[in-house]
């Protein structure tokens, strides 16, 4: 996965919950042994052999995507916001178009131009542990080792270092408090397909409450959620299931022929997929608008759209499932 251009919406959010007053940016994995033994994990220094685990931490990135070469080498940045700065070079031309007749003129130039901010390589690292669970499967968490404090600035270098290389090299980031009250980091379920982290088939279906804590939404959106959660599940779907990638914060209501994925945030529109939606829901919003071969349709949240929603569920809109 790619980084971030700025710290997400649900990083901020997790961030403003806390009841710690520190935190750490990383996320915990749950996959099995097998999957381990057969390499899935050799990029976070995670390997198997005969039945045990072992990690090599702490890990630092070293591959050759975007964030792990800036948190080793560094990079310059454009600073729109900072004053220009006065760019000078010499240009050198025979006289008369005959340099060893006439010799040479030499001429200064110069010209204001945006100003480049250099940040350093730190190396930064991560704490990688593992923890075998109940069921077989193995915990598996990989933490960027530096803290931070709740007050910290949002547009701050390393914040932005940390989720984005957390992104790109094991999945998307959570906040995890830091000598609190918080859940322990080997109790989170979150699986190595993130956007089912919970699955409530043949359960009796959760409310809206329950979902809405689990997955944050904002108070100020329960309403918008709460109004969406409830036209959807008068549908009678199969079941309900929630993640945290791709379609980020998505839930998934799953009927007989199609899954609509509905968010409270992401975006104004449900999404109706018809088929391959476990592969549909793991890509971005503008990966999949941008593909004209995907078997999907969009219901945007204006008059009507229950009734629209319900006619695509069905098939009878526009693809026939």
């Amino acid at each position: 996965m790619p980084g971030y251009k700025s710290i997400p919406e649900h990083i901020i959010e997790e961030i403003k919950a806390l009841p710690e007053e520190r935190f750490q940016i990383g996320l915990v994995r749950v996959v099995t042994l097998d999957e381990i033994g057969s390499g899935k994990l050799a990029h976070l220094g995670v390997s198997a052999q005969g039945g045990n685990v072992t990690t090599d931490s702490p890990f630092i990135p070293r591959s050759a995507t975007r964030w792990s070469k800036w948190n080793l080498a560094g990079r310059d940045i454009r600073r729109p916001d900072w004053p220009k700065q006065t760019r000078t070079w010499t240009t050198t031309s025979p006289n008369f178009g005959d340099g060893a007749r006439y010799g040479y003129n030499s001429q200064l130039h110069s010209r204001d131009v945006m100003a480049k901010q250099t940040l350093h390589g730190k190396a930064f690292s991560f704490e990688v542990n593992a923890i075998a669970r109940p069921d077989g499967k193995v915990s598996v968490r990989v933490m960027f080792e530096p803290e931070f404090s709740t007050g910290v600035d949002l547009k701050s270098d390393d914040l932005l270092m940390a989720v984005s290389l957390t992104r790109e090299i094991a999945g998307t980031p959570r906040v995890f408090g830091v000598g609190g009250t918080s859940t322990p980091w080997s109790e989170y379920q979150e699986f190595d397909w993130e956007f089912l982290p919970e699955d409530h088939t043949g359960a009796p279906i959760a409310d809206y409450v329950n979902i809405a804590a689990t997955i944050g939404v904002p108070r100020e959106m329960h309403d918008t959620f709460r109004e969406r959660f409830e036209a959807i599940r008068k549908f009678q779907p199969i079941s309900i299931r929630y993640g945290n990638t791709g379609f980020a914060r998505y839930v998934a209501f799953e009927f007989a022929s199609t899954v609509v994925l509905e968010n409270y945030f992401y975006g104004n529109a449900a999404y109706v997929m018809y088929e391959d939606w476990q592969a549909l829901s793991q890509r971005t919003r503008l990966d999949l608008l941008s593909d004209p071969s995907a078997r999907f349709e969009r219901v945007i949240h204006s008059k009507g759209w229950q009734a629209r929603l319900k006619q695509a569920i069905k098939g009878e809109r526009g693809i026939t499932a």
